[in-house]
């Protein structure tokens, strides 16, 4: 049999230790990814009101598979938007050049779903944000985001 000395111990002691707190992140770090891949699928289906941080008001999207319907929300306007969703990049091509539209960019903008989500301890909340930028670089480089469309309320998961 053999023996171990104190100093033989505690090193040992030490690296199972770092083993075990590498674990854990490891861990966290796999329950966080599935929590945000999970969110962040490209949806099928919203039918979702969101507030417009540029132009203060709101609008309700409508996606069905690739279709894709933008209509004004909480006012008078009468207008609405079609597109086709690129399920590959979630994004569609929006031309928000449509009559009734006041202020329409004087380009097609790119509007790109992203998804938010926040782990609590009753659970975790998700809701989709829309990010538009100018691919055509006319009004800002491509990257530059012009807009943000955030989703008012909140899904639990």
């Amino acid at each position: 049999s053999r023996t171990f000395s104190a100093q033989d111990l505690d090193a040992l002691t030490s690296r199972i230790l770092t083993v075990m707190a590498a674990l854990a992140v490891r861990t966290a770090v796999l329950s966080l990814l599935a929590v945000f891949s999970k969110a962040c699928e490209c949806p099928d289906k919203i039918n979702a009101v969101f507030a417009d941080m540029h132009d203060g008001d709101q609008k309700e999207v409508t996606i069905d598979g690739t279709s894709v319907e933008i209509k004004p929300h909480g006012n008078d306007q009468k207008w609405h938007v079609t597109s086709v969703l690129n399920v590959d990049s979630c994004s569609a091509n929006i031309d928000f050049n449509v009559p009734g539209k006041p202020n329409p960019p004087p380009v097609n903008l790119l509007m790109t779903l992203w998804c938010a989500a926040a782990k609590f301890k009753e659970g975790t909340l998700e809701k989709a944000t829309f990010e538009f930028s100018d691919p055509s670089g006319k009004l800002a480089t491509a990257s530059t985001v012009l807009n943000t469309w955030v989703e008012l309320g909140a899904s639990k998961k």
